[in-house]
């Protein structure tokens, strides 16, 4: 039977939150039953959500085993990072000018998907959606960005400061290009991050 479909988004919006801001740690397994009783719904809605998140790429679905928050490999991570700069370059291309105008803040993250996202403001939808998703899987990354690579929020508001599309192309080609070379270190520190804490 389908569950209501506002309270499927309801949880929906509800794990995208907690996937984005942390609350369950990478190759965590998301249980069903757990979830349902903590959102006081029945499984069905959890289930349904569980699967668009997995549909979109933000956790894994595993068949007999369940559901579980994601993990990329250093490969899928490093072409992650390329896919993004790949959008973020064609949105520029169709971009009238370069300055952005815009304020960072002391949330690296928040700070990345702000600037990205200025620049793919005038872009078409399919674009914008594309990136979107692609900000929000690799929102744990970014989360341990800054303390594997030294300079993280000084390239970003360097970004967000560029004077001339030349420019800001130039630093958004060195941004990714950076990333997809330390794949491997900040892939290791997101799960390092992920580990419980002794004792649990």
């Amino acid at each position: 039977m389908a569950a209501d479909p506002a309270i499927s988004e309801r949880i929906y919006l509800e794990l995208r939150r907690r996937l984005l801001a942390g609350g369950f740690r990478l190759r965590e397994r998301l249980d069903v039953g757990r979830i349902a009783a903590d959102m006081q719904a029945s499984a069905t809605p959890v289930r349904e959500a569980l699967t668009r998140l997995a549909t979109e790429r933000l956790i894994a679905a595993k068949p007999a085993r369940g559901f579980f928050a994601m993990l990329w490999s250093e490969r899928e991570l490093a072409t992650l990072y390329e896919w993004r700069g790949a959008l973020v370059r064609l949105a520029l291309e169709g971009r009238a000018a370069a300055p952005l105008g815009i304020e960072t803040t002391d949330d690296y993250a928040d700070n990345v998907r702000n600037v990205l996202g200025a620049i793919e403001g005038e872009a078409n939808r399919e674009l914008r959606r594309a990136a979107a998703n692609a900000d929000d899987r690799l929102h744990a990354a970014r989360r341990v960005e800054p303390e594997t690579l030294a300079g993280s929020m000084e390239e970003i508001s360097m970004i967000a400061t560029a004077s001339t599309k030349r420019e800001l192309l130039t630093l958004l080609k060195r941004y990714h290009a950076k990333r997809i070379a330390c794949a491997g270190a900040i892939r290791e520190r997101a799960v390092l991050r992920a580990l419980p804490p002794n004792g649990e």
